[in-house]
């Protein structure tokens, strides 16, 4: 490859997704449909493999899609590849799903506590003191 050409091989397609996101952020629905198209099976892809529930995986994956077209100026080619990122983002989303349910679950099982009774105390003997009839009153 010379200057000024456009990478070839296995790079290309990286590079071509970066362009695209350059145009996304430009606010270009034609480019997001292209990038949708190109990653939107991977993002599925890996936040299944985090989420294990196809329901949650969808509804996770889209909000990652819609994260990537309001975010998409935020993509700096100088710190890694295009997929990098998106896929990043994704797995970001899936693990903050996870600790979301995580901490749902310990809310719900805290609350389905039965409450610690508290013990009843004995009376004081320095208080109570001897009823006529025999009980024990407490001042």
């Amino acid at each position: 490859m010379t200057e000024g050409q456009p990478a070839r091989g296995r790079d290309a397609p990286a590079d071509e997704l970066g362009v695209l996101l350059t145009r996304v952020a430009r606010g270009d629905l034609a480019a997001y449909e292209a990038v949708y198209d190109r990653t939107a099976g991977q993002i599925l892809g890996i936040v299944l493999a985090v989420l294990r529930d196809p329901a949650q995986s969808e509804e996770v994956a889209q909000e990652v899609l819609l994260e990537i077209w309001r975010m998409a100026s935020r993509f700096d080619p100088d710190r890694g590849s295009a997929t990098a990122w998106a896929l990043t983002i994704a797995h970001r989303r899936a693990v903050d799903r996870v600790r979301s349910e995580n901490a749902c679950s310990r809310r719900e099982q805290k609350a389905a506590e039965p409450e610690p009774v508290p013990a009843l105390a004995e009376p004081d003997p320095v208080l109570a003191e001897p009823d006529p009839l025999g009980d024990v009153r407490v001042r």
